[in-house]
C-alpha cells in the first residue's frame, strides 16, 4: 500500500507523444509495417554522402491516411541543420524562401507549402503555405494560416527525427490534411537538407540539385528546379465499421477518395502485433460503400490495408470488435519484452498522460497520449530491467487507472 500511495501522488511535466493505429508513428524510426510504401526517390548515389558538408539525402517516401499526410526521409546530417519538404499541388506558388535563405525555387510549378523542422529535434518546426500575396504559418490550434510565428511541433508529436553517432537517421513529419487545401489525391514534393539561417543553400536535396560550395556568397546561393512529381495517395476513408452478428464480424467502410486504386485486404489480429488476411475487396471508385464478412470466436481487432495499382499501401486505424466484456483499458500482452500495448475504450476524446513507476515508486518513463473516441492502441517502450512495473493512466490530473506489467 505504501507504493501504491506514492505512485498515486506523483506530479510530473511530460513531454508531449503520441502514436496513430497503423498510420506512420511520429518517432523518427522507419518502419516498412506503417505503410509507406515504396521509395519516391533517391539521391544521385543513394547510400554515398553526397552533399555539401557530410550530409546526404538518401531515400524520399510519402503516404497519407484519412487525416493527415506523411513525409519522411532517411538521411544524414548534422545536428544543427534543418529539413524542408517542398510540395506543389496547383498552379502558382512562390520563388523566394520563407526564412530568407539563399534558395531560389525555379520549378515549372512554384511551391505552395514548404514544411521544415530542426535536425537537432529541438521540437521546432513550421508548416508554410503561400497564400498568393505571402508565405504564412500553420497553426494547430485554429487550424488556418496565419502571419504570426507559430511551432507548428510545440507538443513533439508533428515532426521527428532519430539519428545515431555517424548523423544517419530519418526525419518524419505528420501534416493535417486540412493545411494542405483541397486535400489533392497526388503532390510534386522535393526533400531538402539546408542550414540553420538565412546564409544557408540547399546542402543535399531529392530530388539532386546543385548545391552549395560555400560559406559565403556566391557558392552559398542555391537553386531548386526539380520535384519528384505526382505522387499519387493511396485511397482515402470516410469511416470503417464494424459489428458483430451470429458469430460473424461484419466490417463496413466508405472510400473518400481512390486515385489509381487497386483493392483493400482486410486484415484481423487477436494482439495487434501478427495480422491474417481474411478478405480482399476490389476497388470500384471514390465515394464507394464496401463490405466484408469473417468469423470471429474471440475479441478480434480488423483493419484495412490500402492498395494502390503501383504497389503503394497504407493501412487504416484499426477497430477491436469484442466478444466478451469490454474494459475501458487493458493490457494487450503481459508480460513484455519489448513494448507495452494498452487497449483504450472510451467513447469520449481523451488527453491521457500515461506514467510507469518502479515497484518502489521511481518513474521510469512518461508519455502524452490524444485518445479519439472508440478504441484505440496505446504503446511505450518496455524498460530494459526485468521486474514488475505500475503504468498509470490520468486525465487532467484525475488518476483513471493503475495496470501491473510484467517486464521480461
Amino acid at each position: 500500500m505504501i507504493v501504491m500511495k506514492k505512485i498515486f501522488t506523483i506530479l510530473s511535466l511530460v513531454v508531449a507523444t503520441a502514436s496513430f493505429a497503423q498510420s506512420p508513428v511520429i518517432n523518427g524510426i522507419y518502419s516498412p509495417t506503417e505503410g509507406w510504401g515504396p521509395i519516391r526517390g533517391t539521391g544521385t548515389q543513394a547510400g554515398a554522402s553526397n552533399g555539401w558538408s557530410g550530409t546526404d539525402a538518401i531515400a524520399l517516401y510519402t503516404t497519407n491516411d484519412a487525416n493527415y499526410y506523411y513525409f519522411g526521409a532517411q538521411c544524414k546530417a548534422a545536428s544543427w541543420m534543418q529539413f524542408m519538404f517542398v510540395v506543389n499541388t496547383k498552379a502558382g506558388g512562390d520563388s523566394t524562401d520563407p526564412w530568407g535563405r539563399v534558395i531560389k525555387y525555379r520549378q515549372t510549378n512554384l511551391p505552395d507549402y514548404i514544411f521544415r523542422g530542426d535536425i537537432a529535434q529541438t521540437n521546432y518546426a513550421q508548416f508554410q503555405g503561400w497564400t498568393g500575396t505571402a508565405w504564412h504559418r500553420w497553426d494547430p490550434a485554429t487550424s488556418t494560416y496565419v502571419s504570426s510565428d507559430i511551432n507548428a511541433n510545440a507538443s513533439g508529436t508533428e515532426v521527428k527525427g532519430t539519428f545515431n553517432s555517424n548523423d544517419s537517421g530519418f526525419i518524419e513529419i505528420r501534416v493535417p490534411k486540412a493545411a494542405i487545401s483541397g486535400s489533392p489525391s497526388a503532390l510534386d514534393v522535393q526533400f531538402i537538407i539546408g542550414g540553420n539561417d538565412g546564409s544557408h543553400g540547399i546542402f543535399d536535396a531529392i530530388p539532386n540539385e546543385t548545391n552549395g560550395t560555400s560559406w559565403s556568397s556566391p557558392g552559398n546561393a542555391t537553386i531548386a528546379t526539380s520535384y519528384i512529381t505526382n505522387i499519387a495517395m493511396p485511397a482515402s476513408l470516410g469511416f470503417l465499421k464494424g459489428d458483430i452478428k451470429n458469430n460473424v464480424a461484419n466490417i463496413t467502410w466508405l472510400s473518400t477518395t481512390e486515385v489509381n486504386f487497386s483493392h483493400y485486404d482486410v486484415e484481423a489480429s487477436v494482439n495487434t502485433l501478427e495480422w491474417t488476411k481474411v478478405a480482399s475487396v476490389t476497388a470500384k471508385g471514390s465515394n464507394s460503400n464496401y463490405s466484408a464478412s469473417t468469423a470471429i470466436t474471440k475479441n478480434t481487432w480488423y483493419r484495412l490495408k490500402l492498395v494502390d495499382k503501383d504497389g503503394a499501401y497504407t493501412y487504416s486505424n484499426s477497430i477491436l470488435l469484442r466478444t466478451s466484456t469490454r474494459k475501458s483499458l487493458e493490457l494487450m500482452n503481459n508480460p513484455t519484452k519489448d513494448i507495452i500495448r494498452v487497449s483504450i475504450n472510451n467513447e469520449v476524446n481523451t488527453n491521457y498522460v500515461a506514467e510507469l513507476f518502479t515497484q518502489d515508486g521511481k518513474r521510469v518513463a512518461s508519455q502524452s497520449y490524444q485518445h479519439i473516441s472508440g478504441t484505440s492502441i496505446f504503446t511505450i517502450k518496455a524498460p530494459k530491467t526485468a521486474g514488475l512495473y505500475y503504468l498509470r493512466f490520468s486525465n487532467n490530473g484525475l488518476v483513471s487507472d493503475v495496470l501491473k506489467v510484467q517486464v521480461d
